[in-house]
């Protein structure tokens, strides 16, 4: 498929699903999520911006986390909720 196709076909199918998606979160109002510290973070530079999992773009704001861990570029990270509106980053995922 070209890439003019995709961009009149699909495009407009995968927005609509992310808008549904994104509905769907807020609605459940989950505790907790995955997510990853863009490579374009740099440590010291302020709040790091975050990759939610299930979604395509970086946040556009940087998260608090705790004191006992410095999120670096790359890191996969547990969030949870703080409050109604933030996340606070808790900890580094390692998976082996």
């Amino acid at each position: 498929m070209s890439e003019r196709a995709r961009t009149l076909v699909l495009q407009p199918i995968e927005e609509r699903i992310e808008r549904v998606v994104r509905a769907l979160l807020s609605r459940w109002n989950p505790f907790v999520r995955l997510g990853t510290i863009p490579a374009t973070y740099v440590p010291g530079s302020g709040l790091p911006p975050v990759l939610f999992d299930g979604e395509t773009d970086p946040s556009g704001r940087g998260y608090p986390y705790l004191a006992r861990y410095t999120p670096a570029p790359g890191d996969r990270v547990l969030l949870v909720r703080a409050g109604t509106r933030t996340w606070v980053i808790v900890d580094k995922v390692v998976s082996s």
